[in-house]
């Protein structure tokens, strides 16, 4: 009977004597590794040994850092995300955890922690925040735009919800015959895409209203260009727009080409040829988001291809 109460597991276990400054020692080690960073002991007021002081170590030179000996470059970047990705890399006895961050994650910390500088920034290497637009169209358009609610979708001069294209500089971009057809029957020009712009019916006064505001308001001069447009100009353009740069394989012209892009069959009734000449030069500048690629075009590739696109009406 007493065998089924024993425990030989128990019984295997060498002697041990309790510690009675386990508690203390606990407590000290608690402090020494500033476990209190991250968790809360009501026993423990601080740290005994904090980690280094990172509010300017954006200004940290790099004869002040012990690269131990690692073969990385002894920058201050490289080091910041190196400490990163493997802390204790530089010394065994460092106390800093490894988060097992992502080469991406640690490049990010790394240039926030370098943004801590006590060292003066030219102002040409700023980037400063934009101040907030408040464009509030007036007269006869503002009623209109107020009525409609077309701030809900477009953005105008920086005031609205970008849902459908920005409006600041359409009738630069435009014509204004167009401008006022669109309005009279509004449709997509990308099929693909889910938002519509509604038939809200409007007489003709209204859109001229709305037609001859834009094109007085919503234009950039610097988007004006006048192009000598010939025919081996538009011979040339042609073959680059097939032949050298694709730009079927996104566009559509007669049913034939990719969904990418619009259809560009009657582009040059719709676009001014400066804005299309602008676009195609350096479409991000004018839609940072945009897929358009920048091929990098001269001067005179970009106005051949307005050439062509012209024609096509």
């Amino acid at each position: 009977m007493q065998s089924e109460f024993v425990d030989y597991e128990m019984q295997q276990l060498p002697p041990r004597t309790p510690d009675p400054a386990y508690y203390e020692k606990g407590l000290a080690i608690f402090k020494k590794n500033n476990c209190g960073g991250c968790h809360h002991l009501q026993a423990v007021s601080g740290s005994s040994e904090l980690g280094p002081e990172l509010t300017f170590v954006g200004s940290k030179k790099a004869y002040e850092i012990d690269f131990g000996n690692t073969a990385i470059d002894q920058t201050l970047p490289s080091y910041l995300k190196t400490k990163l990705l493997d802390p204790r890399i530089f010394a065994a006895t460092a106390k800093m955890p490894k988060f097992e961050f992502s080469d991406e994650q640690a490049t990010a910390v790394a240039v926030a922690l370098l943004s801590n500088s006590n060292d003066n920034v030219p102002d040409e290497y700023i980037v400063r925040s934009k101040p907030a637009a408040h464009f509030v169209p007036q007269g006869q358009f503002g009623k209109l735009v107020k009525d409609l609610a077309c701030q809900s979708c477009h953005v105008m001069n920086g005031t609205g919800r970008m849902v459908a294209t920005d409006l600041s500089m359409e009738a630069s971009q435009a014509q204004p015959q167009w401008i006022k057809s669109y309005f009279n029957i509004p449709y997509s020009l990308r099929p693909t895409l889910t938002e519509r712009m509604p038939n809200f019916f409007l007489s003709e006064a209204e859109i001229n209203v709305l037609g001859d505001y834009m094109g007085k308001v919503f234009v950039v001069d610097s988007l004006d260009r006048t192009i000598a447009i010939d025919g081996a100009l538009v011979s040339e353009g042609k073959g680059l727009y097939y032949e050298r740069y694709g730009c079927q394989s996104c566009h559509m012209i007669g049913g034939k080409g990719g969904y990418v892009g619009p259809p560009l069959d009657k582009v040059g009734s719709r676009l001014e040829p400066g804005w299309i000449f602008h676009w195609l030069k350096d479409p991000e500048a004018y839609r940072p988001q945009s897929i358009e690629p920048d091929n990098k075009l001269t001067d005179h590739e970009a106005e051949a291809l307005t050439a062509f696109l012209t024609t096509l009406r």
